[in-house]
C-alpha cells in the first residue's frame, strides 16, 4: 500500500481482480474489519492483463501473459512487475502470449528497482485496478465475490 497523505487516519490500498475460469463475468469486492460485516466496495466486469516474467535481463523483461494482451502499437504504460512498478515504452510479441518489454523506466511511483526473477508476477495497471481508503495500521479483510456466487463460498484475504 502506498500511503497517499490525504488524510491522517485513512491510506489507499489498490486490488486487481483476475479468475483462471473461462468466461468470468466479473465480482464485487467486500470489505470487513471483523471478518463478520462485510460491505461491498467496488464492482467489476473486466479482468486485469496479467502474467509472469519468464526472463529478465540488461534489455528488459519477458512476460508470459495468462489473460489479455498488450497493445503493441502504443505500449507507453505502467506495470507492477513483483514488488517494482515500470514503465516500458515498446513490447514486442515473441511468441504465443510472449512479450519483451524494452525501453524500460525503473522505480516509478516511489518503488525501488531491483532484479527481477522468473515467477513474479506481471500487472498492467490500467483502468481494472479498484483503489479504495482504508483505515491506517487496522486489519481488513476482503472477499471477491464472482457475480452469481455468495460471500459465503468466497475465501478471504486478510491484509494488514
Amino acid at each position: 500500500m502506498l500511503d497517499t497523505g490525504i488524510q491522517e487516519f485513512f491510506e489507499h490500498a489498490s486490488f486487481t481482480l483476475i479468475s483462471e475460469e473461462e468466461g468470468w463475468k466479473g465480482a464485487t469486492l467486500f470489505i470487513s474489519y471483523d471478518d463478520k460485516n462485510y460491505k461491498p466496495i467496488a464492482s467489476a466486469n473486466t479482468q486485469s492483463i496479467y502474467g509472469y516474467v519468464i526472463e529478465s535481463t540488461d534489455e528488459g523483461i519477458t512476460v508470459v501473459l495468462r489473460f489479455g494482451k498488450l497493445d503493441v502499437m502504443n505500449p507507453t504504460v505502467l506495470a507492477l512487475v513483483g514488488k517494482e512498478i515500470i514503465k516500458f515504452q515498446d513490447a514486442k510479441l515473441i511468441g504465443k502470449n510472449k512479450y519483451q518489454l524494452i525501453d524500460l523506466i525503473r522505480g516509478q511511483e516511489g518503488t525501488k528497482k531491483y532484479e527481477h526473477t522468473s515467477g513474479e508476477k506481471f500487472i498492467l495497471l490500467d483502468d481494472s485496478i479498484i483503489s479504495f481508503e482504508v483505515q491506517e495500521g487496522r486489519k481488513f479483510y476482503l472477499k471477491a465475490v464472482t457475480y452469481g456466487d455468495s460471500l459465503e463460498n468466497t475465501k478471504t484475504k486478510i491484509v494488514n
